[in-house]
């Protein structure tokens, strides 16, 4: 063999590697939409502003399992509601209602679950789950905010 026909790849080895090359960018632009290809983020930016809830006046937070879902302004979860969950006697959790998945609506709490209205994906509320996927549609974990509990004050305050 000369020098020359060493250099060159014959049809099969060409054919061998682009046959690969849809396989390769398929994959790629699979790996680009796992997290839902929404084209609005599933997180809202972090704002640092607060708002603080005085129990006494949220009925449905007075015990264990306690849930309610509110939007509290612009800065806080892009003025999307929030799901705010009453897991322990001394803790409580706070979620966007925004689903990672498809950008649906995560509903109102029911029981230990709150569930995404536009595809079924189901959302744990209890402190072992809280804002993961424990059913229905796969989801990444729903954004969470602190929560810091005044007992003495009978407050929660939320941050962003």
């Amino acid at each position: 063999m000369s020098k020359n026909e060493d250099s060159t790849i014959n049809r099969r080895q060409f054919m061998r590697t682009m046959g690969a090359l849809p396989i390769v960018s398929g994959a790629v632009m699979m790996s680009m939409c796992t997290s839902g290809c929404s084209e609005e983020s599933s997180t809202s930016p972090l704002t640092g502003e607060k708002v603080t809830l005085t129990l006494a006046n949220e009925p449905e937070l007075q015990s264990n399992g306690g849930a309610i879902r509110r939007a509290f302004g612009a800065n806080m979860n892009s003025n999307r509601p929030v799901i705010v969950v009453r897991t322990a006697q001394d803790k409580f959790r706070a979620m966007s209602s925004y689903c990672p998945h498809e950008g649906g609506s995560i509903g109102n709490p029911t029981g230990s679950k709150a569930m995404c209205s536009k595809h079924g994906a189901e959302f744990g509320l209890s402190e072992g789950n809280f804002a993961q996927n424990i059913g229905g549609q796969s989801s990444p974990t729903a954004q969470t905010f602190v929560v810091t509990y005044n007992q003495s004050a009978g407050t929660i305050t939320i941050t962003f």
